[in-house]
């Protein structure tokens, strides 16, 4: 919900400090992806921050990622097929 309501620098900010976040934490932190999660399903409309969070990640977790999240969202899939044009 915050997401939605901040504006266009503030999302970039975010979505840098929250792709940052997630390549320090994400094998090591358990509840993370229940986050991850819960901010995705908010950002399937906002691809563009998708990306962004996505882009800060190596490759090797950008697959970790994306594999646990389709798992989780299946309407992700196209979104990250999208996103994956790009990369």
């Amino acid at each position: 919900m915050l997401f939605s309501k901040a504006s266009i620098d503030s999302k970039y900010i975010m979505s840098t400090l929250i792709g940052s976040y997630i390549r320090e934490h994400l094998n090591r932190d358990k509840k993370l992806i229940d986050k991850i999660e819960k901010l995705f399903r908010e950002l399937l409309n906002e691809r563009e921050f998708l990306m962004t969070i996505i882009w800060m990640l190596p490759n090797d977790k950008r697959l970790d990622l994306a594999s646990m999240l389709i798992k989780r969202i299946p309407e992700l899939t196209d979104v990250l097929a999208s996103i994956g044009d790009y990369m």
